[in-house]
């Protein structure tokens, strides 16, 4: 290989990257999505268990799932329409975040309605998943950031099997804003900015 060759080699993979960056940066707006859905179902479902109507928690749960799934089809329907080309990174990450929701589906709903665990196995079970999720994202793109928060996510989920009751559904509640709401949030206005200096 030629010296010539290979500068054109590292510029075309230099192209790839920015392509990648760009959308993944489109991408942030789905866990937008499922950050504040998440979010007001365990505001939500904390409220119902201070009050003691634990049967209507799964209703918030369940309404909060559907709302994601469905967001999540037409999102990622109408962004396979509009994508040109897809790079090795985009397939990889978009078969990582279907592997994690389909386990987060599994742990949070299917296995505690079968009555496998009780409800409040959930926050332990679903950090285990997050943590996958960013920590693989992390290696993916390259992100130290990510690869941290997957490690705060098994702590936490970790810290959290000493704390029963509804305290650890604050816990849990505070994992998740640290987690992946304020992360989501960065990188939303981020890559907005970004986009507004190009």
């Amino acid at each position: 290989m030629t010296e010539e060759q290979a500068r054109e080699d590292i510029k075309i993979i230099k192209s790839m990257l920015e392509k990648t960056k760009k959308a993944t940066g489109e991408a942030v707006g789905i866990f937008i999505v499922w950050g504040i859905l998440i979010t007001a179902a365990m505001v939500v479902s904390y409220i119902l268990s201070v009050a003691r109507l634990y049967d209507a928690q799964w209703i918030i749960w369940a309404a909060a799932g559907g709302v994601g799934w469905i967001a999540s089809f037409i999102f990622g329907f109408r962004y396979a329409r509009c994508a040109h080309v897809t790079s090795y990174v985009q397939t990889a990450f978009r078969h990582l975040s279907i592997a994690c929701g389909v386990g987060f589906a599994l742990v949070c709903f299917a296995f505690p309605m079968l009555k496998i665990y009780g409800y409040e196995n959930i926050p332990m079970l679903f950090s285990v998943v997050a943590g996958i999720l960013f920590f693989t994202m992390g290696g993916i793109y390259e992100s130290p950031a990510m690869v941290w928060l997957g490690l705060l996510w098994w702590v936490g989920g970790t810290g959290m099997t000493f704390i029963k009751g509804d305290p650890r559904e604050l816990a849990f509640a505070v994992l998740f804003l640290v987690g992946y709401d304020i992360p989501a949030i960065a990188l939303w206005l981020k890559n907005r900015r970004e986009a507004a200096a190009k």
